[in-house]
């Protein structure tokens, strides 16, 4: 990173963040940034979905399939090394081209991720599916926030990256307690 060129950049940011609680403040704020509330609003959904798949896994991991907790362990942290080393290799693809092709490709994938455990009955396959998952999701929150980046104004991007985490933060409580109800109902 030192030797990244960095233009300089305004520090002092002169704007006042805004959260309109009133519906009728809700409306200038939709009109101001178009392509950022259709893309958080897509974001949002798709956390909702993803999170309401997210507690069967684990449960049909430990209780199914007899997994034990420290397998689990290594499982997840097979998951999460697959992201960490793919980020690499999505953010090259970003770059040749384009952040909104490897989203489509990245998210196409994305969808079967959930028919892939209907497949997994031990824990190499469950293995397969976290690893798959890790290198998957490293392309859909890479080249988010490369979009984001890109949709965002420089002098209000503290704020708008702000209310878009609030959002995704709301959209993945509420599919996870979805899923979780789901979970304990049937």
């Amino acid at each position: 990173f030192m030797k990244q060129y960095e233009p300089p950049m305004k520090k002092v940011f002169h704007y006042k963040h805004r959260f309109a609680l009133h519906p009728s403040g809700w409306t200038p704020a939709l009109r101001a940034n178009k392509p950022m509330v259709m893309f958080t609003l897509y974001m949002v959904l798709t956390n909702i979905f993803v999170e309401i798949s997210a507690p069967f896994y684990t449960v049909y991991m430990l209780r199914n399939l007899g997994i034990d907790y420290a397998t689990f362990a290594v499982l997840v942290v097979l998951g999460a090394l697959a992201r960490i080393i793919s980020f690499r290799y999505w953010g090259r693809l970003s770059d040749r081209y384009g952040n909104r092709k490897i989203f489509i490709v990245s998210t196409f994938f994305g969808i079967f991720v959930p028919f892939f455990w209907i497949g997994v009955s031990s824990a190499e396959s469950a293995a397969l599916v976290m690893i798959f998952d890790g290198l998957i999701w490293s392309g859909i929150d890479l080249v988010a926030f490369n979009y984001l980046l890109d949709i965002t104004p420089a002098e209000r991007r503290p704020q708008y990256v702000a209310n878009y985490n609030f959002f995704i933060g709301i959209g993945a409580m509420l599919g996870a307690l979805t899923g979780g109800l789901l979970a304990t109902k049937f």
